[in-house]
């Protein structure tokens, strides 16, 4: 079930944060990809659980060239994205921009990824590019509708305690 959920705000995460940007990273990340490898769930889960706990997530939030966006509606965190950029790069890198599953489709990815591109063209980015499972296509359609354009694509390997597994992401880029 979607809810609907107005009035929203979106910020930068301060390292306070970390807890509560621990738990959605996590459960996004669950949420998003389970059911492309369901058989392999326990072993997702073990993924997430080393790969988005405190610790790192302290470390992501104490780098210069990351920042943490949060998108909040009716004080609980429903939202986020990651963003990358290096100081002389032209290019804004979009890391991560995930939502809860009940908050999809109501338009407040489009609203995050506004408030970043606002925030690329106000530090003199050139443009933003981002890398997107190419079975994901929903997210492909989502990043096509905002402009952006296919460049090139990659492999993507996701090796953790002796489980590999290969899928194709496409690059997208969005010249501002």
């Amino acid at each position: 079930m979607k809810t609907q959920m107005n009035p929203f705000t979106i910020r930068k995460a301060i390292y306070s944060d970390n807890m509560g940007l621990c738990k959605i990273a996590s459960s996004t990340f669950y949420e998003t990809y389970v059911h492309l490898n369901p058989e392999n769930s326990a072993l997702l889960q073990a993924y997430v659980d080393e790969t988005f706990n405190e610790q790192k997530l302290a470390v992501e939030l104490q780098k210069t060239d990351v920042t943490f966006y949060l998108l909040e509606a009716e004080n609980e965190l429903i939202g986020y994205a990651k963003t990358k950029s290096e100081a002389m790069d032209p290019r804004l890198e979009i890391e991560k921009l995930y939502f809860i599953n009940r908050h999809q489709g109501q338009g407040l990815g489009k609203k995050l990824f506004l408030h970043i591109k606002n925030q690329a063209v106000l530090n003199g980015k050139k443009s933003i590019w981002l890398s997107v499972y190419d079975q994901n296509k929903s997210a492909i359609e989502f990043y096509v509708k905002l402009g952006f354009k296919k460049i090139s694509e990659k492999d993507f390997i996701f090796n953790w305690n002796g489980y590999q597994y290969k899928d194709r992401d496409w690059i997208l880029e969005l010249i501002l």
